[in-house]
């Protein structure tokens, strides 16, 4: 069974937030059509980070990105494990992710597209 987390999303360059409700691995990048969240931002690349969850933990992992993924301040190597208070930033972007419990996930409306507009007109684009 597929672990279903809240990811809430800022752009640090306009402080706008943005929540959405998906189910895990996650992928994040820029590539449309290989990530289910697209980062449409020069900082970021194609397949840039990863959500997953092995069923004690949730991980983030760095696919080998050009401009890396922090984690509280500290680049990371590789996948480590996350918790719901730390900071996960990647680009102009802060993350914030969370498992949410199965009655949670049938009270929340899971978006199947959205699009994050930032000053600089990028985009971050969902799909399941």
């Amino acid at each position: 069974m597929n672990k279903t987390i809240k990811l809430t999303l800022t752009d640090l360059q306009t402080n706008h937030h943005q929540q959405i409700v998906t189910e895990l691995p996650l992928t994040l990048g820029r590539s449309k059509g290989k990530n289910a969240v697209v980062l449409a931002h020069p900082m970021i690349s194609g397949q840039h980070a990863q959500l997953t969850h092995d069923g004690r933990a949730l991980w983030i992992e760095d696919l080998e990105s050009k401009n890396g993924t922090q984690l509280n301040g500290r680049f990371i190597a590789g996948k480590v494990p996350i918790s719901p208070r730390d900071e996960l930033l990647a680009g102009p972007y802060q993350l914030q992710a969370e498992i949410v419990d199965e009655d949670a996930e049938l009270k929340t409306n899971i978006p199947t597209s959205f699009q994050f507009e930032t000053v600089m007109e990028d985009q971050i684009n969902v799909s399941n």
